[in-house]
């Protein structure tokens, strides 16, 4: 993806293909981001779909899907800019996340998450060869407890207190 105007992105293999930034605040963190000389950035956009009625017991779910699009910034500047760029995005209450889907092997600096003063090394690709051994695991819901006590509709016997706990009343 790449910026064509400062709120209009477009794909450089589907020309047809465009999207528009709707959110003002980060078209005009886009375009502060690439008027810097020594900033570049890597633009992706993936789709996310909600279901307008919500989901229901049992994973069914009701409504309309509705495609929403989520615009991903990896962000490539000089070791002086680290700090900056950080400053800005908490500005805006934005926050830097792990560079998933970098096509660059380059040092990775995040101000959010690493100290400058920090020893520590990451290469930015190292990301994605992380996530290549993940094992996906469903979980179901268990049984509902709290329902299942109050099928009779009578209510929760009230505990005695401890003797260490009990204080008298009267003196």
């Amino acid at each position: 993806m790449f910026l064509q105007s400062t709120n209009k992105l477009s794909s450089p293999t589907l020309p047809d293909l465009s999207f528009e930034i709707t959110c003002s605040i980060s078209s005009r963190i886009l375009d502060e981001l690439t008027s810097v000389e020594d900033i570049d950035t890597q633009l992706y956009c993936h789709s996310n779909t909600v279901f307008q009625g919500g989901n229901v017991p049992q994973g069914r779910r009701r409504g309309r899907p509705l495609h929403s699009w989520a615009l991903n910034a990896i962000i490539f500047g000089t070791e002086d800019l680290v700090e900056v760029i950080g400053e800005l995005l908490s500005k805006y209450q934005m926050y830097l996340q792990d560079p998933v889907g970098c096509e660059r092997s380059v040092l990775y600096r995040n101000p959010h998450l690493l100290s400058p003063e920090s020893e520590e090394y990451v290469i930015a690709d190292a990301f994605d060869s992380l996530l290549g051994n993940l094992e996906i695991e469903k979980l179901e819901a268990g049984p509902d407890l709290l329902a299942q006590l109050m099928e009779e509709e009578l209510p929760l016997l009230e505990t005695e207190a401890p003797a260490i706990v009990k204080t008298p009343l009267f003196a």
